[in-house]
C-alpha cells in the first residue's frame, strides 16, 4: 500500500503530513505501509535557472524500506522553473531515486523509462 502525502495536509488525528516526511515519521509509516506517494515538491524543486534541487525524502524513505512514487507528473503543468518533462523525469528517477511515479501522461513517462 502506498500512502499519498499531500503538501499541507493533516491526518484525521491532526498529524501534519510534513511530520510524516521526517526520518522518525517515515520509520512509523514503514510499520503500516509499503511506500509513500509524496507531492513532487517534497522530492524536487527547481531553482530559477532550471537547476533541480533534490530533497533527502527518497533516500530517507528507502532507509526504512519504503518505496517512493511521487505525484503527479503532468507535462502540461510542469513544476515552477522546471525546464522540461525530460528534466523532471531525470530529477525524479536518476537524481532522487524514485521507484515510480503517478502521471497523467503514461506514454511520456513510459517512453522516458524505456530509454
Amino acid at each position: 500500500m502506498v500512502m499519498l502525502i499531500e503538501a499541507k495536509a493533516k491526518g484525521e488525528d491532526g498529524t501534519a503530513h510534513a511530520a510524516l516526511c521526517t526520518p522518525a515519521g517515515l520509520k512509523e509509516l514503514a510499520q503500516i505501509v509499503d511506500g509513500i506517494g509524496p507531492n513532487l515538491a517534497r522530492v524536487v524543486t527547481w531553482a530559477a535557472a532550471g537547476e533541480a534541487k533534490v530533497t533527502t525524502l527518497v533516500k530517507d524513505a528507502h532507509a526504512v524500506g519504503l518505496v517512493v512514487h511521487p505525484y503527479t507528473i503532468r507535462i502540461d503543468e510542469l513544476p515552477k522553473n522546471c525546464p522540461s518533462p525530460d528534466a523532471l523525469h531525470g530529477a525524479l528517477f536518476r537524481e532522487a531515486g524514485a521507484d515510480g511515479v503517478f502521471t497523467d501522461f503514461t506514454d511520456v513517462t513510459l517512453a522516458w523509462v524505456r530509454r
